[in-house]
Order: C-alpha cells, then structure tokens, then sequence
C-alpha cells in the first residue's frame, strides 16, 4: 500500500466534525453537570435580603455614623444588582 493510500483510508476512518459523539459515562454526565451550573433567578426578596446585608456591612465599616442610611442603601443596591448583573451571585 501506498503512503497516499495509507493516509486516505486513515482519513475515511475518522469520524466527520459534524457526527454525534459516542455515548460514554461522561458524556453522559455532561448534560447534568451543566444543569448544576445553571442559576436559578434571584426573587425580589432575595435581592431585598441582600441589599440589607450589604447596607450594614457598609454602615459597620463607617462606624454606623447616623445621617447616611440612604447613602448605604444606594451603594449596597448598586453593589448587589452589578454583581447580579455578573452573575456572580447564586439562588440558595
């Protein structure tokens, strides 16, 4: 057999770019693996929890000085909703 001929029967014996790939136990898993990756939306009193989480780690970390409430609640809004917006952030 030729070189010509030795490479073109090891190319026909290749499985084509577009063909499914065979069903083994990982492949099997990969559909599952995915699904545990997805994230569930956040409810509104989920992001409520958050948002008053966040406000008083920013009031501790002035000293809970009075006068800035609003301050710290706008700031901790923005935090949580940007990190939503990342994805950073889970549903339990």
């Amino acid at each position: 057999m030729t070189e010509i001929a030795k490479s073109r029967s090891r190319k026909g014996s290749q499985r084509p770019a577009d063909a499914p790939l065979p069903r083994t136990a990982a492949t099997a898993r990969a559909p599952q693996a995915l699904l545990s990756r997805m994230q569930a939306p956040i409810t509104a009193a989920q992001r409520y929890a958050m948002i008053c989480e966040a406000a008083y780690f920013l009031a501790e970390r002035r000293g809970f000085g009075a006068g800035h409430e609003l301050e710290d609640w706008v700031a901790a809004e923005a935090l949580i909703d940007a990190k939503l917006a990342d994805g950073r952030y889970r549903a339990p």
